[in-house]
């Protein structure tokens, strides 16, 4: 049997994901190659890797587009996924979701908009229906406590004022940064929003803690209030 020379064993990896990794490490891999390992295998007539491929061409190349979608959609949508390998394409997005979301938050200050989008992006911004969070602060504008204070549907969400100004109290936060997202994609704020916005800063003032903003956020967008000076 002809023995493969060295360039040609690593040209047949460069073709063959798993081995391409082993060869080269992950870093080199492209999204494609990577969720080709993901799902392990293809079905009869196309490889995993040219499943993969059309995945991702069919969300822009964009694996948070992909991460939006709902398990019965991709799986009912994609020959050659099914359900099991469509789990593992979701489960590996979601980890690497949650990985983002590590951010070692007692050491994080927020300066600006910009850092408040990057630290609420992980957590509100694949979500497929609302959710309102609230981000305490201490002097230095350091994280001290995050938390969900109302989940609803697709157009809008409730939330009681009272217990985010109590939680802000029992961390003794004197600053506070409130999110939540538009899963429809609309950037701009509700009268609604607006509204709630104003209450907030008005009862964590009574207690002497600042609003300091609120963000609308998307994937890969965000609407402040305070560089738009509503706040």
């Amino acid at each position: 049997m002809h023995k493969l020379t060295q360039t040609q064993r690593v040209q047949a990896a460069i073709d063959q994901p798993r081995e391409k990794l082993k060869i080269f490490g992950k870093q080199h891999l492209s999204d494609a190659e990577l969720l080709a390992i993901i799902i392990g295998s293809g079905t009869y007539g196309e490889s995993a890797l040219s499943i993969c491929r059309r995945l991702l061409h069919d969300h822009h190349h964009r694996l948070t587009n992909i991460g939006c979608r709902s398990f019965m959609e991709l799986a009912q949508s994609y020959r050659g996924l099914g359900m099991a390998k469509t789990m593992k394409i979701l489960a590996a997005l979601e980890l690497g979701r949650r990985r983002r979301e590590e951010t070692p938050t007692q050491q994080m200050s927020i300066t600006s908009s910009k850092d408040s989008f990057h630290f609420l992006q992980p957590i509100l911004g694949e979500l497929p229906f609302e959710e309102f969070w609230a981000v305490m602060l201490n002097n230095a504008n350091k994280i001290m406590h995050h938390e969900c204070f109302g989940r609803g549907g697709v157009q809008s969400v409730q939330v009681d004022l009272r217990r985010v100004i109590k939680t802000a109290l029992d961390y003794r936060a004197t600053a506070l940064i409130v999110g939540h997202n538009h899963p429809s994609g609309q950037m701009q704020p509700s009268q609604e929003d607006i509204r709630l916005t104003k209450n907030l800063k008005e009862a964590a003032g009574l207690f002497q803690i600042r609003l300091l903003d609120h963000l609308i956020v998307s994937d890969d967008a965000f609407y402040s209030f305070s560089d738009e000076g509503l706040i």
